[in-house]
């Protein structure tokens, strides 16, 4: 992709040009950060009124941080473009996958599982427990829920790509 795109039209009259609905029209073009060529059909002349611009959007590098930040934590590459009615597999969910794995054999302590993972979210997963996957059964212990225990089903083909990797 390149960031310089250019919409090219017909030159208008020059009467036109100077007109609000023009001068509004290429406001628009800015906005959409594209540049503006205009064609001289009789002398065969382009004339580039407007160079594209990248506006700084105020989110913008936020949301890129996050995206990149989800894109290197993420293990496993499951999530196929075009799929619905399927769960998306996120770095979240991989590492309560990994968490769910790991206590599939009874309580453990929170410390146990952080040690086995090896990642320091892995905390605020068990605490948050969005999925409802784990039960807290005293102070930074934890076991596996009925859902928990679907999950691992649902999951396995999953979880067997994770845990070589971890």
């Amino acid at each position: 992709m390149t960031d310089y795109v250019y919409l090219a039209i017909p030159k208008p009259t020059n009467k036109i040009i100077k007109s609000d609905l023009f001068k509004e029209k290429k406001e628009i073009v800015k906005h959409l950060e594209l540049g503006l060529i205009l064609i001289d059909k009789s002398s065969k002349e382009l004339i580039v009124i407007l160079d594209p611009t990248i506006i700084p959007h105020k989110n913008q590098q936020k949301k890129r941080s996050m995206l990149k930040k989800e894109f290197f934590l993420r293990k496993t590459s499951f999530n196929v473009g075009g799929v619905n009615k399927t769960k998306i597999i996120t770095a979240y969910r991989e590492l309560a996958l990994l968490a769910l794995y790991f206590l599939k054999d009874g309580p453990r302590t929170a410390k146990e599982i952080k040690l086995f993972i090896k990642e320091d979210k892995i905390m605020s997963i068990l605490q948050k427990n969005y999925y409802n996957w784990f039960e807290r059964v005293e102070r930074g212990v934890y076991k596996i829920t009925a859902i928990g225990e679907d999950a691992l089903v649902i999951y396995k083909d999953v979880i067997e790509k994770l845990i070589p990797i971890k």
